[in-house]
């Protein structure tokens, strides 16, 4: 069993830097709010893990996109607690961006079965 987050990062965390164990902030990056960056984000998704490294930063980083799109949906402008940033409250990720996530995390399951 993994002890440590550094045992955890997979390949998968070159290409978005806050896809990883390691990462300090409580919320994903603006970046990650825009329709760009989300369509970015499901791109690299699609990158078929090649090991239970990968698999686990994929997991991961749906757990956080999820997380962070259902408190912009929850919380209006305005109205967003101290630690949270603006652009979470802010964002144009709606529930079907949310919906879009949900449909490849079965895909997941799978992945540990070949």
């Amino acid at each position: 069993m993994f002890q440590n987050a550094d045992a955890f990062e997979g390949s998968t965390s070159h290409i978005l830097p806050y896809v990883s164990w390691a990462y300090n902030q409580l919320y994903l990056p603006e970046e990650f709010h825009t329709k760009t960056g989300f369509r970015n984000f499901r791109k690299c998704l699609k990158h078929k893990p090649i090991n239970g490294y990968e698999q686990s930063s994929m997991v991961l980083a749906l757990g956080l996109a999820m997380r962070d799109i259902i408190c912009g949906i929850e919380t209006a402008p305005g109205e967003e607690p101290a630690s949270m940033p603006a652009h979470v409250s802010a964002s144009p990720l709606l529930m079907p961006d949310l919906e879009s996530l949900l449909e490849i995390a079965p895909a997941l399951e799978k992945l540990d079965k070949r």
